[in-house]
């Protein structure tokens, strides 16, 4: 492991919500799939295998929050 960020994951409350804010705010291409509760976001130009082009660029994905946020001090 070489301790590069790959992938991120972002929670949202309100799936619909977050899928047009990320779209408007920062022109990420959004793909839901509704039977996993998940949407794929691509930040960056991909190639063939889905992978960034562009060196140290990352993809990700918004999830359904699970359970509320608990900050732990």
């Amino acid at each position: 492991m070489n301790g590069r960020v790959v992938h991120f994951e972002m929670p949202a409350d309100d799936m619909e919500r977050a899928q047009t804010f990320y779209r408007e705010a920062f022109g990420w291409q959004l793909t839901p799939m509704p039977d996993m509760a998940y949407t794929m976001v691509v930040t960056t130009p991909t190639d063939e295998q889905g992978m960034p082009t562009e060196s140290g660029a990352i993809n990700g994905g918004l999830t359904a929050r699970q359970s509320p946020y608990r900050r732990r001090r």
